[in-house]
């Protein structure tokens, strides 16, 4: 089934102070700037609502586990700590929609815990009255369609580094036609 991704909402999120913003989605999105706009905080936004993980943490913490040295004296995620952090993902499957929201209260976390005791909630937002309901990792993972594996399905969410991007461009045009049409071609 078809999973469309209509809006992301970061408050206190990374980068992003205040809130929230609403990033709205359509199929396809592209997000472009400059370096330290945020395309990677909304991109880590989204990949931690579907995934529960974000892949550049975990290797940042693997790379460290490596060196020996996890500490962390404050959350990679917390854009001020002494803040929550909420994002809201806009999701719809078919013709049923939910919003998945996850939140973390401020303090301490070693960084190999960034994504322990996550809030998880969901709720249908065509319902006036809809309380949202608290919710497993597991739940959202299988209601998405990823089952046991949603880190590796995250991967088809796939946004150019700007390294990446260089090489797109320098590409021909037919190239990068061709490169592009997986990611463009309706499902």
């Amino acid at each position: 089934m078809k999973l469309e991704l209509h809006a992301v909402e970061l408050q206190d999120f990374k980068g992003l102070g205040g809130g929230p913003y609403v990033v709205p989605l359509k199929n396809p999105s592209f997000l472009s700037g400059p370096n330290g706009y945020g395309k990677t905080t909304i991109f880590e936004a989204i990949e931690l609502c579907m995934t529960g993980e974000v892949a550049r943490i975990e290797e940042s913490i693997r790379q460290r586990r490596e060196n020996g040295n996890v500490a962390h004296k404050t959350s990679p995620l917390h854009n001020n700590g002494s803040k929550p952090f909420v994002i809201k993902l806009h999701v719809a499957k078919g013709h049923e929609a939910r919003i998945i929201e996850v939140s973390k209260s401020p303090g301490k976390t070693p960084l190999a815990d960034y994504n322990k005791n996550l809030a998880l909630k969901w709720y249908d937002p065509s319902s006036k009255d809809a309380a949202a309901e608290t919710v497993t990792r597991q739940a959202i993972s299988d209601w998405l369609g990823f089952g046991d594996a949603p880190g590796s399905i995250y991967k088809l969410f796939v946004y150019v580094s700007q390294e990446d991007n260089t090489f797109f461009l320098r590409q021909r045009q037919t190239d990068r036609h061709a490169l592009l049409a997986n990611t463009l071609t309706p499902a």
